[in-house]
C-alpha cells in the first residue's frame, strides 16, 4: 500500500516538475478520502492566486461548495474530462476518476487564466480590492493552456493508480488518534498561510494542545509548529522563484504578518535572505 501512494506522489511530483501542472484530488467518498488522508497536500489548490484568494477567509467555504457543482456536472455530462473556470476565475481540467460504474472523486489541473469576469465578479461580491486581484490575476495564472489530448495521457495512470488503492485498501474506521492527526493535517495544509499555531489546530480538532503536540509528533516526527514553518517555507520558496511578488508579497501570502520576522526565519532556515535569493534568480 505505502508504495502504491508513494508512487503517485513521485507521479505528481514530476507532472509538476517537468510540465508545470498543478494538481488537486478530491473525492466523493470514503473509499478514495482514505487515500487522500495519506498526503493532504493534494487535497488544495496551492497555486499563487489561489493561495491570496484563500487568505480571505470565506473563500474556503466558497470554494468547498463549489466542488459539489463538479460531482454535479459530471454526473450530467456521462462523466467526461472537462475545461472549465472555478467560482473565481481560475481555468482548470476536471478529469473524472471513473471506472465505468462508480465515480470515486476527480482531479483538477489548474493554473490557467479562465473567466476574467468571474475573478471581477467574486472581488465586488466579497468586498475584496479588485486591483490588487486582478493583477494577482495576470501575474500568476498562465494564459497558455495545455491540449486536453497531452491531460489526458498525462493524468489517466493517476486515475487508474488511485482507483486501484481505493479497491485494494479496506476501508477503515480510523481510532480516535488517527482521526485526530488526520484532521489536523488537513486543516494545516488548508490555512498554513494564515495565522494558525499548535491551540487553534487542537481546537479544530477537539482535542487538548498536549495530546495533539504527542499525536502529530509520533505521526510526522516534527512539532506543529515546525510542520507548518516547513510549509511556509517551501511556500515561499516556490513564490521567489517562480513570480515577481516583493517580498513584502511573499511574506503575507505565507503567513507572516511582519516580514522582516519572515526575513529572519528564512535567512535561518536557508542561509540566505529572501532578498538575496531573489536577486540571484533575477540574475539566472
Amino acid at each position: 500500500m505505502k508504495n502504491g501512494i508513494e508512487q503517485i506522489k513521485k507521479y505528481i511530483a514530476h507532472l509538476s516538475s517537468c510540465y508545470g501542472l498543478y494538481i488537486t484530488i478530491h473525492s466523493n467518498g470514503d473509499a478514495l478520502n482514505n487515500i487522500i488522508y495519506l498526503f493532504p497536500e493534494v487535497n488544495i489548490h496551492s497555486t499563487t492566486f489561489c493561495t491570496y484568494v484563500k487568505s480571505h477567509p470565506e473563500m474556503w467555504d466558497k470554494c468547498i461548495k463549489n466542488q459539489k457543482k463538479i460531482f454535479q456536472h459530471l454526473e450530467e455530462n456521462h462523466y467526461e474530462m472537462f475545461f472549465g473556470s472555478c467560482y473565481v476565475g481560475v481555468g482548470e481540467y476536471i478529469v473524472p476518476i471513473y471506472d465505468g460504474e462508480k465515480l470515486f472523486g476527480f482531479i483538477s489541473i489548474g493554473k490557467y487564466a479562465g473567466n476574467r469576469g468571474k475573478m471581477i465578479h467574486t472581488a465586488e461580491k466579497y468586498i475584496i480590492n479588485k486591483s490588487e486581484m486582478e493583477d494577482n490575476f495576470d501575474k500568476n495564472l498562465s494564459v497558455e493552456v495545455p491540449n486536453a489530448a497531452l491531460i489526458e495521457t498525462l493524468i489517466y495512470p493517476i486515475c487508474a493508480m488511485l482507483m486501484e488503492e481505493a479497491r485494494h485498501k479496506p476501508l477503515e474506521i480510523y481510532s480516535r488518534n488517527e482521526s485526530i492527526t488526520n484532521n489536523a493535517l488537513i486543516y494545516i495544509h488548508r490555512n498554513f498561510s494564515s495565522k494558525i499555531g499548535l491551540a487553534m489546530v487542537a481546537k479544530h480538532c477537539h482535542c487538548s494542545s498536549r495530546t495533539l503536540s504527542k499525536l502529530f509528533s509520533e505521526r510526522t516526527g516534527l512539532s506543529v509548529g515546525r510542520y507548518i514553518e516547513n510549509l511556509r517555507m517551501e511556500r515561499a520558496q516556490s513564490l521567489l522563484t517562480e513570480t515577481k511578488l516583493t517580498v513584502t508579497e511573499i511574506a503575507f501570502l505565507c503567513g507572516y504578518t511582519d516580514p522582516n520576522y519572515f526575513s529572519s526565519r528564512y535567512t535561518k532556515r536557508l542561509g540566505k535572505s529572501p532578498t538575496q535569493m531573489k536577486k540571484e534568480i533575477e540574475h539566472i
